[in-house]
């Protein structure tokens, strides 16, 4: 059954991490609803499904990555350059902000009821920025829109607010090119999985990595990785013609229920 659950919430874990409805969320609610054996998973299955949409993200955007980082390298006056400096500024101030709050986070915010809420006030949003949305240029072509789009994700520090969801509307209420601001959004994300990552990792190895359970650990990862991919190019495909209003009325149907039913 260890199994089946670890394949249940790696693939949970791919879809929403891409998807605007909040990974941290979902991961919370089906902890709870399954009654997850702690021994199994632990902080070394969670550092496993994030490597997982990480080799997702690595894997669907490699080429474009690969373009960032020479262009970074080289001083190349391209928009990926440009990119690659605002992610760097943007992830390096998201992640000060995440060093502060992060103990108040787990103690304080990581429940049913701030789900819920967050799940709601994050559909508002959505629906807000899509009713005034207008497309006024092409890419993310400014600092000031990429820096703004970057911080953003210290919103989504809250469980439920969801990190693509905010960092995608807040894209869009500066008039981004639908297309380009998922890609952006979805870059976005490499770094920030990718020091989360390395900060489990890092806090596994001065409690002692236990591999007792690899198994269940390695489908986590795959289940991730798979599911991720397959939700980018979905994604990709579909904010491109549709709005963000479907995933604001799943998220206010889950946080109205997670409200007065759990």
């Amino acid at each position: 059954m260890q199994y089946v659950f670890a394949l249940l919430l790696g693939v949970v874990q791919g879809i929403t991490e891409f998807l605007p409805i909040s990974s941290t969320g979902h991961l919370v609610i089906l902890e709870q609803w399954l009654q997850l054996d702690a021994a199994v998973f632990n902080l070394s299955f969670d550092v496993m499904v994030h490597l997982g949409t990480l080799i997702a993200v690595v894997v669907y955007f490699r080429s474009t990555l690969a373009r960032i980082s020479k262009d970074v390298v080289t001083n190349a006056e391209t928009e990926e350059r440009n990119w690659g400096w605002w992610i760097i500024i943007s992830t390096v101030l998201v992640a000060a902000i995440a060093f502060v709050v992060k103990d108040y986070i787990e103690q304080y915010l990581r429940n049913i009821n701030v789900i819920a809420v967050a799940l709601i006030i994050g559909a508002i949003i959505f629906i807000v920025v899509e009713q005034l949305y207008k497309q006024k240029k092409d890419s993310v072509s400014t600092r000031a829109s990429a820096i703004a789009i970057g911080l953003s994700q210290a919103l989504a520090l809250v469980p439920g607010m969801s990190r693509s969801g905010i960092t995608l509307s807040t894209a869009l209420a500066t008039g981004v090119n639908r297309a380009k601001a998922a890609e952006y959004v979805f870059l976005l994300s490499f770094p920030i999985i990718a020091l989360a990552s390395m900060y489990n990792i890092w806090a596994l190895v001065q409690t002692g990595i236990s591999l007792n359970h690899a198994g269940v650990l390695v489908v986590g990862l795959v289940a991730a990785a798979i599911s991720g991919y397959a939700a980018i190019a979905f994604f990709i495909s579909y904010i491109q013609k549709h709005t963000l209003v479907p995933f604001a009325i799943y998220r206010i149907i889950l946080g109205i229920i997670l409200l007065t039913v759990l």
